[in-house]
């Protein structure tokens, strides 16, 4: 599981293209370097466990949020159709 984790982080960390993720309440859970360099951040602890509104990031961001929470439904059913 390990060497896993260490790939992961070594293509994430190398990757040119902004990476993020977030848990299932939207909150942010890891940035790549591409993203923290492109936003202009110095570490990850500015964005952990805060979403798009506490960034402020959007004038209007329910359509965002709704985008997200769409991926969100869609993915859960991904899910639940496997087990």
């Amino acid at each position: 599981m390990e060497m896993t984790v260490d790939l992961f982080n070594s293509i994430i960390n190398t990757s040119q293209d902004c990476v993020f993720w977030k848990d299932k309440d939207r909150r942010f859970v890891g940035v790549n370097q591409a993203f923290l360099d492109f936003y202009g951040f110095k570490s990850a602890d500015v964005l952990i466990g805060k979403n798009d509104e506490d960034m402020g990031w959007h004038s209007d961001p329910e359509p965002f949020k709704q985008d997200e929470l769409a991926v969100l439904y869609y993915v859960a059913g991904l899910l639940a159709d496997s087990l």
